[in-house]
């Protein structure tokens, strides 16, 4: 148990201050911008003619801008966050498979799943 609570807090302190960090979120904010210009152009456009069947199309603006400032931007943003630490977890394990590192833990008696897997799940919480 002790084990499992160092690895936390260095994977911990590895996602949050490390420079992985810096090139995971700088690699997002281009996806989630073009996420976001999709995702707020398709909300315009079906604004747009909703409200035009009620006779309020001038409101269209209001509302795409409200819609996506308080809804759509934050969403794709963590979804976009999301999918890049997912990423790079991925990456890092699969890295650690070919390097043998993972039979390595197996043959040490160390449950492999348990030690490298919960302990990034953890720490990207």
């Amino acid at each position: 148990a002790v084990h499992f609570r160092k690895e936390i807090i260095r994977l911990i302190a590895e996602i949050s201050m490390g420079a992985g960090t810096l090139a995971m979120i700088g690699g997002t904010v281009v996806i989630v911008g073009f996420l976001t210009l999709a995702a707020g152009g398709t909300l315009a456009i079906q604004g747009y003619s909703s409200l035009g069947n009620i006779g309020i199309e001038a409101l269209t603006g209001f509302l795409a801008a409200f819609i996506n400032v308080r809804i759509a931007a934050p969403v794709v943003a963590g979804i976009g966050l999301a999918a890049t630490f997912g990423a790079g977890v991925t990456a890092q394990l699969g890295a650690m498979r070919i390097n043998e590192e993972i039979d390595a833990l197996e043959s040490m008696g160390i449950r492999p799943v348990e030690y490298l897997v919960s302990t990034r799940i953890v720490a990207g919480m």
